[in-house]
């Protein structure tokens, strides 16, 4: 890190508040295919057999492609295995096959969803100016694993505060129908309380959004070239998914739209932008129906 001192002017605008820096995000990215499902002692898991070195690369995030992945997923999946609180009891009878195969493409996307857990050893003074790859020798056979029940509990988490940010910013009203989160309330010692989020008013909507961030920590590091700037990092899937959540609350021009032809969520490049671009997870254009759209349209005015 540059050891050179910030000055007042460096931190402040010319009212003496404190300026919102620029700041590149990253998470960390830890990415295997052959992914498979197996049922024990009644719960379902996500595994993988690993063998030698764990991969697990610090991330570079561009655009929030994880949060749209996972918004543009939770609509996929079964509406059943929403069902907070009641589904706690009978989660693993409502799972089946298609919502096994649709969680497990979205990790050989973006990665292991709990990346934190393996052990990387990932400390906050090697947080990179650029991606950096970080290595752990593994010597015997590796059962990586995570439970369907805790990736929807978290998925829901994720959901739920997208929900509490779009009527935060008015970019919706009210919520309509029942959308289950956990509660927080620090006084007492009960676990997976959960509260509907149609029951809210805007500053209840408000108090749990600032809650929920407060409970989620996050490395980040002050850095200087020719002007100051953050580097933050999150451990995990979901947690990145929170930051930008974070950062598109704060920028609230962004609009979340949903493509009509593939129910994907998306964020417009221009106003008039009705189908969805698709980015890989570099930030780079992947596909989407944006393109197949437009190509379409301008093959039929050349005709």
């Amino acid at each position: 890190m540059n050891t050179r001192v910030l000055n007042d002017e460096h931190l402040t605008n010319e009212n003496g508040n404190l300026k919102r820096l620029p700041s590149d995000f990253y998470y960390d990215f830890c990415k295997f295919n052959g992914y498979k499902y197996k049922k024990d002692c009644s719960q379902y898991y996500i595994f993988k057999k690993y063998y030698g070195q764990i991969d697990t690369q610090i991330q570079k995030a561009t655009k929030p492609t994880i949060l749209l992945d996972m918004l543009s997923l939770r609509d996929r999946l079964s509406s059943e295995l929403f069902d907070f609180p009641h589904i706690f009891i009978d989660f693993d009878n409502q799972v089946k096959s298609r919502d096994l195969d649709q969680i497990i493409k979205f990790c050989e996307k973006h990665g292991y969803p709990f990346a934190n857990e393996l052990n990387a050893v990932i400390s906050s003074s090697k947080l990179p100016r650029l991606s950096r790859q970080m290595l752990k020798q593994i010597s015997n056979e590796k059962n990586i694993q995570f439970s369907v029940y805790d990736f929807i509990e978290n998925l829901n988490e994720v959901y739920s505060t997208y929900q509490l940010s779009r009527i935060i910013i008015n970019q919706s009203n009210s919520i309509t129908t029942p959308v289950f989160t956990k509660g927080f309330f620090p006084e007492k010692t009960l676990p997976n309380v959960y509260i509907d989020l149609s029951k809210l008013n805007l500053e209840d909507c408000k108090n749990l959004f600032e809650i929920k961030y407060k409970s989620i920590t996050f490395e980040n590091e002050l850095l200087f070239e020719t002007k100051p700037y953050f580097v933050v990092k999150a451990s995990n899937l979901f947690n990145a998914a929170f930051y930008q959540i974070l950062l598109l609350t704060y920028q609230n021009e962004k609009e979340i739209r949903i493509c009509p032809l593939c129910n994907s969520y998306f964020i417009p490049r221009h106003g008039n932008q009705k189908y969805c671009t698709v980015y890989d997870s570099n930030g780079k254009v992947q596909g989407g129906c944006y393109p197949q759209k437009r190509y379409k349209k301008e093959k039929s005015q050349r005709n």
